[in-house]
This record gives C-alpha cells, structure tokens and sequence, in this order.
C-alpha cells in the first residue's frame, strides 16, 4: 500500500491509500491522519485493506485532482545518521565514521513533494542529498541482531 498525505481543493489534508490513479481517503475509515494508522498496527492495515476495495464514492478522488503533501507532516522524531556511506565520506573529504554520526531535524524541515525549498538568508543554494526514511511501527530494546 501507499499510503500519503494528500489534500484536495478548499480542505483539511487528511491521509489516503493510492490505489491506481486514484486515492482513497482514510478518514471515515476512522484513521484522520497517518500517524493513526501507525498507531493502530496490523489490525489498522488490515482494516484499510478491505476499506480501500470498497470505499464509499465520495472518499474516492482522482490522483490529479489532489496535492500530495509530506507523507507525515509534523513527525514527532526525526532521527539522522551522517555520512552513512562512504563515497559520500569520501565527497565530503571526511574521515569514515568509525560509530555513527546521530543527529536529529525539526519536524519543520518535512516538505512534500514538489514544494519550495526555503533556505536561510545566508544560503546560497541547498546541499543535494537523497534521503532514505524509514517507520518504525513497533518498538522494542535489546534485539538481536539476526532478529
């Protein structure tokens, strides 16, 4: 499934399924945003995998008659690690980390795609990178590593 944030003309972002060409809101599924969805599980996919084959019409809308926006706004963590390959050491002419190198963004540094890049004042132009995000939906401490 891919799940997004979308937003249709006049109202409030809400999250959706695409299916195809079309997305399929959540909301009256009972999920108003995706971070209900990662709250909810296993048992909230399975619930919007039956939703989203059967979705009432007017939770339905083509996938060009919607912006996409970030797929989850304002996380609530975000958590990075710098120079996490090394050709990318090695452009930087940095030393590889021997531990890795943990660093946190604000949540205001999520856009969606196709949005505006603003940069500070004192910024020339922004420093490419390609980002690799991942969720984790369950918690957990002291796993071993072949699990």
């Amino acid at each position: 499934m891919r799940f997004v944030t979308f937003r249709r003309e006049g109202a409030d972002p809400q999250a959706g399924v695409i299916v195809q060409d079309r997305v399929v809101a959540l909301a009256d599924a009972g999920f108003p945003d995706l971070l209900a969805v990662l709250r909810g599980g296993a048992p909230a996919r399975a619930k919007i995998e039956n939703w989203i084959y059967n979705p009432p019409a007017d939770a339905v809308a083509s996938l060009d008659s919607v912006t996409l926006l970030a797929p989850i706004p304002r996380p609530p963590k975000l958590i990075c690690v710098g120079l996490n390959y090394r050709d990318h050491a090695l452009e930087s002419k940095m030393e590889i980390p021997k531990v890795p190198t943990v660093f946190a963004k604000f949540a205001t540094a999520v856009i969606g795609p196709g949005q505006p890049i603003v940069l500070p004042k004192n910024s020339t132009q922004p420093d490419y990178e390609a980002e690799f995000a991942f969720v984790i939906g369950t918690g957990g401490r002291h796993i071993p590593a072949e699990e």
